[in-house]
């Protein structure tokens, strides 16, 4: 998927990604000793992805922090010991959550991990767009506590659009998700003109209330924090608008006529 509003951009790529932050950006030239072939002397330091070789040295070199990596690669043992590490700040209401970008684009790691976590009494969560097969989704499950998913839209022509894929094996996996009494979170992320429709939050809810186990059915109103990614990755920042607080107000009551509690996160 490839949410046109998604605010963290630089994460859906799969390899490791290089940022420039033009704010931050001193013009030292500490870059160019150690890496001149992926920047344009031209234009004061600024990264030329078209060329960039991807050798990461030029971030761990940066002293402003001008330049930064999204994303390392790591092995499981490796993670494992950083939440293992962290274990006495969890309590008994923390845990690990899984979250992205995509985790589940990473299947075998998240697997491990989430078995990992479960061999060490962890509590686990996931951020998942569920966009699977069942089949791939169903066997990790029962190494999940908490699944936190989002409900773009129930129109696929508009999920489609802006999201490109189409929300069908979506509906049915949020219908299956019901089942093993897994503990599940909903999310819809509001974008006005798109999606913040009665009719479109109304059925969303009215799906949602046959899920035993919901915590909760959360509207997010749109936020414009990953613009500074968009343009530190290279990226055409999105144009979209939060709906106004007295309509997400008139949404949040369309939902709680279906009978589930319903939040806004603000």
């Amino acid at each position: 998927m490839r949410c046109a509003w998604c605010h963290n951009p630089e994460m859906i790529p799969i390899e490791p990604e290089i940022l420039w932050f033009k704010d931050k950006c001193i013009n030292c030239g500490e870059c160019f000793s150690i890496c001149g072939f992926c920047h344009d002397r031209v234009n004061s330091g600024q990264l030329d992805k078209n060329f960039c070789a991807g050798c990461i040295d030029c971030a761990d070199s940066c002293p402003a922090g001008a330049i930064q990596l999204s994303g390392r690669k790591m092995e499981v043992t490796e993670i494992m010991a950083e939440l293992l590490a962290d274990r006495e700040f969890y309590r008994s209401e923390g845990g690990v959550t899984f979250s992205g970008g995509e985790p589940l684009l990473q299947l075998d790691c998240i697997t491990e991990l989430l078995k990992s976590c479960r061999k060490h009494g962890l509590h686990t969560a996931v951020e998942t767009n569920l966009n699977y097969e069942w089949s791939v989704l169903h066997p990790i499950l029962e190494y999940i506590d908490l699944i936190m998913f989002d409900l773009k839209s129930m129109d696929s022509r508009v999920h489609r659009k802006y999201t490109g894929t189409g929300n069908e094996m979506i509906l049915e996996n949020i219908r299956n998700i019901g089942t093993p009494g897994k503990t599940l979170l909903a999310r819809t992320p509001l974008i006005s003109g798109v999606n913040d429709t009665a009719k479109n939050i109304g059925a969303s809810a009215e799906l949602l209330a046959q899920l035993d186990n919901l915590l909760y059915y959360e509207l997010l109103p749109y936020h414009s924090l990953g613009t500074n990614k968009y343009l530190a990755a290279g990226l055409k920042e999105p144009n979209f608008q939060a709906p106004e607080p007295a309509h997400v107000e008139k949404l949040k009551e369309e939902a709680e006529k279906y009978g589930i509690k319903v939040r806004i996160r603000t």
